[in-house]
């Protein structure tokens, strides 16, 4: 009795799980290097991904679910003028970004960030402008770590197999 009731909640926060639309989502994360110091890091939503290019496996996503960088929380800021892209292979998730491509300014042109990396290259371009002028400039700039962040709908069903397994061996 007691197994069915645990079996039945755990089918139960399954089912909650998957109705959900950013509980379902899978994160890639990476890690933004200059000169071999992290930076910053640049989360996206692969749910918001679209193919590039079938034939090589390369996808890409235009909007960014957190990106930090020198301090700078971007996801704070109303944007203005918001070019972002990302391009990744979605055969192998673990290999990261290809590319990061971004040109962001703030909604009263305080600020802007801009910056071209690539994967391939060991030294790209990056810099944050104010109104002034440029303030932090770097060609260094490499991508670091990357975490993908699995479906946790997934996790609690494969969870729920499990219990049901044990379940199961233990009334045989």
């Amino acid at each position: 009795m007691l197994n069915k009731l645990v079996l039945g909640a755990l089918f139960s926060l399954t089912l909650a799980f998957s109705f959900v639309g950013s509980a379902n989502a899978t994160l890639l994360s990476q890690d933004i290097l200059d000169n071999g110091t992290v930076i910053g890091s640049v989360t996206v939503n692969l749910d918001d991904a679209t193919v590039f290019d079938a034939d090589w496996g390369i996808s890409n996503v235009q909007s960014f679910t957190e990106f930090n960088i020198y301090g700078y929380d971007l996801t704070k800021y109303s944007m203005s003028n918001t070019y972002f892209d990302v391009t990744y292979f979605h055969d192998d998730l673990t290999a990261g970004f290809d590319t990061l491509n971004f040109d962001l300014t703030e909604q009263f042109d305080l600020f802007s960030w801009a910056g071209d990396v690539f994967s391939w290259e060991s030294s790209n371009v990056f810099t944050i402008s104010d109104e002034q002028g440029v303030f932090i400039f770097s060609d260094q700039i490499t991508l670091g770590d990357v975490s993908v962040v699995p479906t946790p709908a997934t996790l609690v069903l494969f969870l729920t197999a499990i219990a049901g397994l044990a379940a199961r061996r233990k009334n045989s």
